[in-house]
Order: C-alpha cells, then structure tokens, then sequence
C-alpha cells in the first residue's frame, strides 16, 4: 500500500492538475472517495497537497462538504484565478452546493 505522504504521488497529483489545466481552462471538480469512509483524511491530504504546488497561487480552491444518507461528501472546485468568469463560476457552485445541502 502507498503511503499518502509518497512525494511520488503528490508530484503525479500536481502534474494532473497542471496537464488538465494546459487544455481544459475554465473548471477542475472533484469529489474524494466515500468508500471506505476515509475521504475526509483524503479532503485535508488533497489540501495539504494543493498548498505545496508551487502555481498554487495561480488557482481558487473552493471546498464543500454535503451530507446525504449519513455520509459526508467533499466536493471542491479548482480554478484559475485569471479566469473573468470566476465570480460567476464560485457563486454557481455555493449555489449548487447550497441547493443539494437542502433537504425537501
């Protein structure tokens, strides 16, 4: 089993995001595994990771958490901070958020 402080897979995480930005621009979104109950160690971890890339400032990050059936599910959206729609695009998103965290 790797270990989730492997240097080798925090560098593949950062180079996903880098390559995935070189050709889709506008937005990164993405959910941690529930599986085994453990995305929230994978939500701090992704974090953590994210905070040592060295274009980290070149991008928003924007993490929620939704609670369906008794499982939290973090959900977090990346992007570019250059991008002229990125108020819009945050503002979507919390409402997305906010409408999926309300129950009927």
């Amino acid at each position: 089993m790797v270990s989730p402080n492997d240097p080798k897979v925090k560098a593949t995480i950062q180079c996903i995001i880098e390559e995935f930005f070189l050709t889709n621009p506008n937005i990164l979104l993405y959910q941690c595994e529930t599986g085994d109950n453990r995305q929230a160690m994978r939500a701090r971890l992704f974090k953590r990771w994210f905070s040592d890339y060295v274009f980290a400032e070149r991008y928003c990050v924007k993490v929620s958490v939704l609670r369906d059936e008794d499982i939290d599910n973090y959900i977090a959206l990346i992007v570019q901070k250059s991008n002229p729609k990125l108020e819009s695009i945050v503002k979507d998103f919390d409402e997305f958020i906010g409408f999926f965290g309300t129950k009927p």
